[in-house]
C-alpha cells in the first residue's frame, strides 16, 4: 500500500463523522497516523461540533481499526474542566497521544483557563503521553511528535485539498502552491525556507 512506498508519512485529522467502513478498509495500509478532533465531552461537543456525541464514539472505533492515531483535543473556556474525560476517552479507545490545542484567538486563552490546563498537564504529564500545539508551547509539555522518528516541528507538513502546502492547516496566508513539473517535494522545500 502507499503508506509503505514513500519516506514521508501519511496521516490526516478528521472530525471522523464522514468515515464509513467501506472508507476504512481502502484506507487501511495507505496512512500511518490519524488526528481525530475533539471539542469536549458529551453536551459540550455537541454544542460547540453540532454533532452527536454518541455518533462521534461510534466513529472513533472506525478510527481505531485503520491505524495508530491520536486525539486533537481544543482547549478553551468550556473545555478545559473536562480534561480528565478527554484523556481518559482517548487513552481508553486505544490513541497514542492526547495533542492539547490551546484555541487560538485574538485575545488567547483566559490566564484561569491556561493555568487549569497547565496545572492538568503538570498533573497527568509523567503518567500519559501528552503533547501540545506550538501555540501552546510550554517547558511543561513537549510539542506533538507522532511519529517517534521524527522531532520537532520539522516534522509536519500540510498538504491541503487544492494542492498547497504548509507548515498547520490554519497557516493558509502562507501556504506555498505545488507547481506542475516540480512536485510536493519542492513545494516542502520551499515552505521549510529553502532554495528550490
Amino acid at each position: 500500500m502507499v503508506a509503505a512506498k514513500t519516506d514521508l508519512a501519511i496521516s490526516f485529522t478528521t472530525h471522523a463523522h464522514r468515515l464509513t467502513p467501506q472508507l476504512r478498509d481502502e484506507l487501511i495500509g495507505a496512512v500511518h497516523y490519524i488526528r481525530v478532533s475533539l471539542d469536549g465531552i458529551g453536551t459540550t461537543y455537541e454544542r460547540i461540533r453540532r454533532r452527536s456525541f454518541a455518533k462521534f464514539l461510534e466513529q472513533l472505533e472506525i478510527v481505531s481499526e485503520m491505524c495508530a492515531f491520536g486525539i486533537n483535543y481544543v482547549v478553551n473556556d468550556a473545555t478545559v474542566v473536562q480534561l480528565d474525560e478527554a484523556a481518559h476517552l482517548a487513552f481508553g479507545s486505544g490513541a497514542t497521544e492526547l495533542l492539547l490545542l490551546p484555541e487560538v484567538s485574538d485575545l488567547g486563552l483566559a490566564e484561569s483557563t491556561q493555568k487549569t490546563m497547565l496545572d492538568w498537564v503538570s498533573a497527568n504529564c509523567g503518567r500519559l503521553r501528552l503533547a501540545i500545539s506550538e501555540s501552546g508551547v510550554t517547558d511543561e509539555i513537549p510539542i506533538a511528535d507522532p511519529f517517534f522518528t521524527e522531532k520537532g516541528t520539522k516534522a509536519y507538513i500540510h498538504v491541503s485539498a487544492s494542492g498547497k502546502v504548509s507548515r498547520a492547516s490554519y497557516e493558509q496566508d502562507s501556504a506555498i502552491s505545488i507547481k506542475a513539473g516540480a512536485g510536493i517535494l519542492a513545494a516542502i522545500a520551499e515552505c521549510e525556507g529553502e532554495s528550490v
